[in-house]
């Protein structure tokens, strides 16, 4: 049976196996292959029945920068796609009135300042795209952001979103997300990966 793991796992598993291990692999049936995210499968683990505020605003954010990214790619006209698909998800509710807005003014002010300017640069390649990559029994797996292509190079690019409240440059350096989907993107797509940026989403 193949191991999964992704960049949380990991990095949940050097705070802590046994949260880990509760989180991703108890009530595993040993007898079929786990679930990959987004599959149907026996589910493993057990997942808090509440999210922390800070995640809860990240996964609001998130799903709203890839609603607003998809809808360009089909109509770079299309506007306002992200602030609706934040307000109709499932976290939406689990955020304060100020996150609320907090998240409409960040997904507005992107696409109306930064995005257009990473457009005149660059064109979007993929977007949340699940990828894989084998190594003996161990699957990783990831879903990088965005990947972007330099329309003057060829230079394929991995900006990662982050929403923060306080910012820490130097957390960066050894940041293991980064680092590890852009190898994991090389051997999956077969492709060389420039480089990475993260792009900070102040709240």
């Amino acid at each position: 049976m193949s191991i999964l793991v992704d960049r949380s796992r990991i990095e949940t598993d050097w705070a802590c196996p046994r949260k880990r291990y509760w989180l991703t692999e108890h009530n595993q049936d040993p007898t079929t292959a786990p679930a990959r995210p987004g599959q149907m499968g026996h589910p493993a683990g057990i997942v808090p029945s509440t999210l922390s505020p800070a995640l809860a605003f990240g996964l609001v954010v998130h799903a709203g920068l890839e609603a607003q990214i998809e809808a360009y790619i089909k109509d770079p006209s299309a506007a306002q796609v992200g602030v609706e698909a934040m307000m109709q998800g499932p976290e939406w509710e689990r955020i304060t009135d100020d996150h609320q807005d907090t998240a409409k003014a960040l997904i507005t002010g992107f696409f109306q300042t930064v995005w257009p300017a990473w457009m005149e640069l660059y064109e979007p390649l993929a977007v949340e795209q699940e990828l894989e990559m084998v190594e003996g029994d161990v699957v990783f797996m990831m879903r990088p952001d965005l990947l972007l292509k330099d329309k003057r190079t060829g230079d394929i690019w991995y900006p990662d979103f982050k929403t923060f409240s306080s910012w820490n440059n130097r957390k960066w350096d050894w940041g293991l997300q980064q680092q590890l989907t852009m190898l994991a993107c090389e051997k999956a797509l077969g492709v060389t990966l420039t480089g990475a940026w993260v792009q900070g989403l102040s709240k």
